[in-house]
């Protein structure tokens, strides 16, 4: 992956605490919507789960428009889940806990979202607090600063 089919975040991977390589979540997605100002981009883009928004710096990258298919990316530590219905911020989707791996530090918790795997790791402490177990329902949000964009075509 190069700076010209990503953008958003660096690729450097975080070694979790589980003993495997860091599992960046990679999503298929259309962007729907560039909204540009000073510099920046605020880009709406479709997926099974809903829309994401991804906040990044707009330096005139040509594949950055309407209706381009797109990968979506974020590290499984920038997901935040919150009790089903509670999320309050625009981009929040349903997901349903599949399993967790509790850690003393870090808990490792895999969920479902409209048919597409998602990893997330939490600090055990917010793990606990939210009562995370198999089955759960839950909202996931990927804040739009840790959503990074590569070009989806060939």
């Amino acid at each position: 992956m190069d700076g010209s089919s990503w953008l958003g975040m660096d690729t450097h991977f975080l070694n979790d605490l589980f003993g495997n390589e860091s599992k960046l979540n990679r999503w298929p997605g259309v962007i729907r919507q560039v909204d540009r100002d000073q510099g920046l981009a605020r880009i709406a883009c479709s997926h099974d789960a809903g829309v994401l928004y991804a906040l990044v710096v707009d330096d005139g990258v040509e594949w950055i428009r309407p209706e381009r298919r797109v990968n979506l990316l974020f590290k499984e530590t920038e997901v935040v889940l919150s009790p089903c219905g509670t999320a309050p911020w625009p981009g929040s989707f349903p997901a349903k806990v599949v399993s967790v791996r509790h850690g003393r530090i870090l808990s490792e918790v895999v969920l479902e979202c409209a048919g597409a795997p998602l990893c997330a790791l939490l600090d055990s402490a917010v793990e606990k607090a939210l009562g995370i177990r198999d089955g759960l329902e839950v909202d996931a949000w990927i804040p739009p600063a840790a959503l990074a964009l590569e070009d989806g075509e060939p």
